[in-house]
């Protein structure tokens, strides 16, 4: 009720407002599950207030299924082409004496901010975790 009151005093909600959800996140760290709960409240047309309650949940281990794997393994294929790529641009430019023109070049210096973010994101994908 104090987050609903919060709602409605920020002007999120009004008497226009037709339905309210929520979402709360679980981790069922025995089950290894992450659960949403989602609650949603609909006012009808005659004022009664109906509930609904859903929840979806998704495993721990996105691994846990070998083909669960597959988009990961074209992500980190597509950003090792991409980084072999740009490491020959970068051999090229040392070789000609023009690194610093390189690295002046606003679409190099973003191909490797995408080098690092792709790998950033792949990385924990891929570390053996301790259990």
């Amino acid at each position: 009720q104090r987050r609903v009151k919060n709602l409605r005093e920020n002007a999120w909600i009004d008497s226009a407002t037709q339905s309210l959800s929520m979402e709360i996140p679980f981790l069922n760290a025995e089950q290894r599950l992450y659960i949403v709960m989602r609650v949603t409240l609909t006012a009808s047309l005659s004022g009664d207030l109906q509930s609904s309650v859903n929840f979806d949940s998704v495993a721990c281990d996105p691994h846990s299924d070998t083909s669960y794997a597959v988009p990961d393994l074209l992500w980190i294929t597509l950003i090792l082409i991409l980084c072999h790529q740009e490491m020959r641009q970068v051999a090229r430019s040392c070789t000609k004496g023009a690194l610093a023109e390189f690295l002046r070049d606003t679409w190099n210096v973003a191909d490797w901010l995408t080098v690092c973010f792709g790998f950033g994101v792949a990385w924990p994908g891929f570390v053996p975790r301790r259990t």
